[in-house]
């Protein structure tokens, strides 16, 4: 299965060197850019957190820096308002105002849309590949 895969790949890479020949520069450098090269996946891993490199270590904190932090309701600059009781009652809700009531949902429906794990359409991942351009034979390659 993996060598007819790999067979497909290289028709596939063949097909569009092909293609990158009759286009012209900047769509060349519009398909150039869809491919996945090994400086696109450095580039990602250059930005990963590494906490070994990092510049200054993490700071513990002292127990009175922690609480001069700590919210005190009595400093807020507005206080909260405690609502009317009416307010809060309007604010409840009410089942017989509801626009429209819950579907009760035949069992039969409920078993039609049941996991049937044989019935699963799961198919096996296709293998990743890292796809370069060489410049220098201006073809693309599996990397």
């Amino acid at each position: 299965m993996k060598s007819e895969e790999a067979q497909a790949m290289n028709r596939l890479l063949k097909k569009l060197t092909a293609l990158r020949a009759t286009l012209g520069d900047d769509e060349r450098a519009l398909l150039d850019g869809f491919v996945v090269t090994h400086k696109a996946v450095d580039e990602v891993a250059a930005h990963a957190f590494d906490p070994g490199l990092a510049k200054t270590p993490v700071k513990t904190l002292a127990p009175d820096e922690v609480a001069a932090h700590a919210f005190d309701p009595g400093l807020a600059k507005t206080p909260v308002k405690t609502p009317a009781p009416d307010e809060v009652a309007a604010h409840v809700f009410d089942p017989g105002l509801a626009k429209t009531t819950a579907k009760t949902t035949a069992p039969d429906e409920v078993a039609a849309h049941a996991f049937d794990p044989g019935l699963a359409k799961i198919s096996a991942p296709h293998p990743r590949y890292i796809v370069v351009f060489d410049a220098v034979k201006e073809i693309y390659r599996i990397a």
